[in-house]
């Protein structure tokens, strides 16, 4: 007797492949016959097949949104770890969003929604949150890199 291993995953392999000629050359009446003869409804399990594709092409097209999804969340994570200049009080953050906005009114117009347009309906969370994402895309220098430059 040898002594060498068996390699299941072959042998499993081609039982898999004649399996699959076995049914690849049974006519279409054969194959309803096969599937009819144990009491299944054909229906549902035309149906469950069908479900299963479109699970798989699904998940297939949703693959890059599910890889921009963890992108950003990646970048708000590096966002929220990093330590802004900005200042410390509400009113002062505000003034600095609004002298940001007079300054450039076209970039503010590209970020902001019309509703906060006129800043009635920012809340301070919202100011700080703009005041950020603008320091983070280099808009607005923080005051350490002024504080970096000035030396």
């Amino acid at each position: 007797m040898p002594n060498r291993s068996r390699d299941y995953e072959l042998e499993l392999f081609n039982v898999m492949n004649a399996l699959a000629d076995v049914e690849w050359e049974m006519s279409e009446s054969e194959i309803l016959d096969e599937l009819g003869g144990d009491g299944r409804d054909l229906e549902t399990e035309a149906e469950s097949a069908r479900e299963i594709f479109r699970r798989a092409v699904k998940e297939y097209r949703q693959a890059p949104l599910r890889d921009a999804q963890k992108r950003y969340e990646q970048r708000v994570s590096n966002i929220c770890k990093r330590d802004f200049r900005i200042p410390n009080s509400a009113s002062e953050r505000r003034e600095l969003l609004s002298a940001f906005m007079a300054r450039k009114p076209d970039f503010g117009a590209s970020i902001l929604t019309a509703q906060h347009r006129e800043f009635k309906d920012l809340t301070d969370i919202d100011v700080e949150s703009y005041l950020k994402q603008l320091t983070e895309l280099g808009a607005i220098e923080s005051s350490s890199e002024k504080e970096d430059s000035e030396l």
